[in-house]
């Protein structure tokens, strides 16, 4: 791991970027997820929370423009997916959302976001992948899971498909992800496979409007620039998917 001071974290682009690169090489290897984001959760934190990551604001605005009302946001039960330091919860705490619970492979990255919020941030914790805890998940629990910086890069596709069965009829998925990586035969499988749902672009046929109760569709998919300020030349789309009730 590079070897860098802590007072360097907050510095230049390309200090933090180099110190980065190590955990998103982790790939889709949980235990190598779980090794290097233990390792680095303290620095991982100040990098994030020095400002040039935009990704949890984003997204949180969108989730906050799909719910209508400050008490209907209050109600509505929300899974963190990758919670990590707890920059998201606190995003979405600040658009007034407040029963959020979180979902990460790292107890450490988890442990800091309950630390600077004297455990009020979110009202329970999940450790592990999803395969590995459908226990302590029940189906239809939340009517919304948000995911950021997580999903196309630590995940493909499949997990939006395991993530899908969590969420209640009418609820939403709503994740960053970089553009290249929205492009992937993972996910254009994915987004094929709601085309008929669609409410991008073009108007679809109502013939299908009598959806099964685990069919979905597109709602949003957003070109939002670079959610990273320090990496000005990768973009990132926000998409929003919603269960049909």
């Amino acid at each position: 791991m590079p070897e860098l001071e802590q007072k360097q974290l907050v510095g230049t682009p390309e200090q933090k970027g180099e110190y980065l690169k190590v955990a998103y090489a982790a790939g889709n290897d949980i235990d190598e997820i779980v090794s290097r984001y233990d390792e680095m959760a303290d620095s991982y934190h100040a990098i994030h929370k020095s400002g040039t990551w935009v990704g949890p604001n984003k997204v949180a605005e969108v989730a906050a423009s799909l719910i209508d009302g400050e008490e209907e946001k209050r109600q509505v039960e929300i899974l963190d997916f990758g919670a990590g330091t707890g920059l998201s919860g606190m995003a979405m705490k600040n658009k007034g959302f407040s029963t959020i619970d979180a979902l990460d492979v790292s107890k450490k990255m988890v442990d800091i976001a309950q630390a600077e919020s004297n455990g009020e941030l979110y009202r329970k914790i999940i450790i592990g992948i999803l395969k590995e805890n459908d226990d302590l998940i029940k189906q239809e629990s939340y009517g919304m899971v948000i995911s950021i910086g997580v999903i196309g890069t630590h995940t493909n596709a499949d997990e939006v498909y395991r993530i899908m069965p969590l969420v209640k009829p009418g609820g939403y998925i709503v994740y960053s992800i970089k553009a290249g990586s929205n492009e992937s035969e993972s996910f254009q499988k994915l987004y094929a496979s709601l085309e008929e749902h669609n409410d991008i672009g073009e108007e679809k046929a109502e013939e299908k409007s009598n959806a099964t109760t685990n069919e979905w569709k597109i709602v949003r998919m957003d070109g939002v620039g670079p959610l990273n300020t320090d990496h000005p030349s990768i973009h990132h789309k926000i998409v929003v998917l919603q269960r049909v009730s």
